[in-house]
């Protein structure tokens, strides 16, 4: 689950994107169950196969928190006109600064996932295509990741948002 602000002032347009509640989730999950593991341990002696559910019980929660440990934030200065953005997952903090003029254009990204239905679930995500600097031709993802249609819509609002103060796209 995605959970995606924006906020817009005279000042500057700021984009956050985090699954951290999520990760939070899973992390307590993870940490309660290996306190249940070490009481089971130590008070009542378990057997080798009742170990081996407890560690799998603590070892898949904390897994899935580590990988859903995400969060972006994008600040666009209107006065600078420069964007300072951030991406920390649980152990690779990025970031930099681009000025607008960098900025090529802003798209909201759609792929679609298979089901187990058969059938096809959309995700959506937000980028900037990059004119040039460090992501030259590339595109610099605002959002974390793909998420569905209600995360469609923010996107789309924040792609306005962002296309109101980025400069005319050159010919």
């Amino acid at each position: 689950m995605r959970l995606m602000k924006i906020a817009d002032n005279s000042a500057s347009l700021r984009i956050v994107d985090s699954t951290r509640l999520l990760g939070a989730f899973c992390l307590a999950w993870a940490v309660l169950a290996a306190a249940l593991l070490v009481y089971e341990a130590m008070t009542h002696k378990v057997k080798g196969g009742d170990l081996l559910g407890f560690g799998l019980m603590t070892l898949l929660p904390l897994i899935v928190g580590v990988a859903n440990w995400d969060r972006t934030d994008f600040q666009f200065d209107k006065s600078s006109r420069t964007l300072t953005w951030r991406r920390q997952r649980m152990f690779r903090p990025q970031g930099g600064t681009v000025s607008f003029s960098a900025i090529s254009g802003v798209a909201v990204e759609t792929t679609f996932n298979p089901t187990r239905k058969g059938t096809a679930k959309p995700g959506h995500r937000l980028v900037l295509h990059m004119a040039r600097g460090p992501f030259s031709d590339a595109v610099l993802p605002v959002t974390g990741g793909y998420a569905g249609d209600v995360h469609q819509k923010l996107c789309e609002e924040a792609a306005a948002r962002i296309r109101e103060i980025l400069p005319e796209p050159r010919a």
